[in-house]
């Protein structure tokens, strides 16, 4: 049988970080799926154009779930405090098509504030994208992350969610409800 996975997310419409671990905590796969709008020129309305990036998103996901046999997901929630309507409309679309994909595929799901995050990576609660970067990075040193700082940064919130859940054993519980 097949070794189920946890996938940790850092949920945003333009760029979803994706983390993958064993049951030993080991990070197996990453990687940051860059959605973008649709360009003005094709007459295209903001909707439609939501719908595929949130489309694009959720095939992913899924595909990555028939891959690895999530049995649980954890995941940065940012609150939702944006500076724009347009920007809290993407993140809430975004929050919105991960927390369906996990009701779909009936898994257990948790989400970490950032400063509940950046405090798991570093101890600090109002840490630097780049203090968070050096954490995840010390902690798996053998993995091979992107060089795009983008999809880094990205990256490492996940991972960073994944080191809250492992914070508030989480992990362990994950372990219990879904090892079959």
């Amino acid at each position: 049988m097949k070794e189920k996975m946890i996938l940790a997310l850092d949920i945003s419409l333009s760029e979803l970080g994706i983390a993958v671990f064993d049951s030993a905590g080991n990070l197996v796969h990453s990687e940051c799926v860059i959605t973008k709008p649709m360009k003005k020129k094709l007459n295209a309305r903001v909707i439609d154009s939501d719908h595929l990036r949130i489309k694009e998103i959720a095939l992913r996901l899924k595909a990555l779930h028939k891959e690895y046999e999530f049995r649980g997901m954890v995941a940065e929630v940012p609150p939702g405090g944006t500076q724009g309507a347009r920007s809290a409309t993407a993140l809430g679309l975004a929050k919105g098509s991960v927390w369906t994909f996990a009701a779909l595929m009936n898994l257990p799901f948790e989400g970490y504030l950032p400063h509940e995050a950046k405090k798991a990576a570093t101890g600090k609660m109002n840490a630097s994208k780049e203090e968070v970067v050096a954490a995840v990075k010390r902690r798996w040193r053998a993995f091979k992350f992107p060089t795009s700082k983008k999809h880094l940064e990205a990256i490492c919130d996940a991972c960073s969610a994944y080191m809250a859940a492992e914070r508030n054993n989480l992990i362990l519980t994950l372990k219990e409800i879904k090892n079959d």
